[in-house]
């Protein structure tokens, strides 16, 4: 029970040190649903998805304007674990 515990204390110990990658995180998110959105042709609406979008921004971003030192542990937080339980979730459906 002790471990356990101290997993989920290292998570969240993880979590407040990333606020900052976390709101670039979603930022991007949001920014990519948008412009999902904004596509009109239903083809193309099915081909392109989000997550292509989302990946396709942080790309750009990370390699045209970089990532600071202070956003990198949300980034690396949102890789770690919540692309993680994203993909178990996206199983369970």
């Amino acid at each position: 029970m002790r471990s356990l515990f101290q997993n989920w204390k290292n998570i969240w110990q993880e979590f407040l040190e990333g606020r900052i990658g976390l709101h670039l995180v979603l930022a991007v998110a949001i920014v990519a649903r948008y412009l999902h959105g904004l596509i009109q042709q239903p083809l193309l609406q099915k081909s392109i998805s989000q997550i292509l979008l989302a990946v396709a921004i942080g790309l750009y971003i990370r390699n045209w304007i970089g990532v600071g030192e202070h956003s990198r542990a949300g980034v690396r937080f949102a890789i770690r674990r919540l692309l993680r339980f994203g993909i178990v979730l996206l199983g369970l459906r």
